[in-house]
């Protein structure tokens, strides 16, 4: 039973990142159209296995969708999807300031005291 209710949590984030990517400039209009297509494939009465088969017509669906929905995620841009995933742009180094310091170009050996 949690091991449900766990997947269910998961599956809001998930959706909302899926939402973001296609509401992306960013992303290819190609890929767009696969998430379109899995939403279509569970509408449609035309399926691999009839849903009127207990589980197994409702497991194609499943199935079918997380594959388009993992070849949606593979077609756009990592660093597109890291930034809807953490919420920072991918320039972003996360707490780090920027340097906003001169620059000082220079070379350095090192020495070892024992080698002497």
């Amino acid at each position: 039973m949690f091991t449900l209710l766990r997947y269910f949590f998961l599956l809001r984030p998930a959706a909302m990142l899926i939402w973001r990517l296609m509401l992306d400039r960013r992303v290819p209009l190609a890929a767009k159209i696969i998430p379109i297509l899995a939403l279509a494939y569970i509408i449609s009465p035309i399926d691999l296995v009839p849903d009127f088969l207990p589980i197994r017509g409702q497991l194609d669906d499943i199935f079918v969708t997380v594959i388009l929905l993992g070849m949606f995620l593979m077609l756009a841009p990592w660093s597109v999807i890291m930034e809807h995933a953490t919420g920072r742009s991918s320039g972003d180094s996360g707490d780090a300031k920027k340097f906003k310091g001169k620059t000082i170009d220079g070379e350095y050996r090192l020495e070892d005291d024992e080698a002497q």
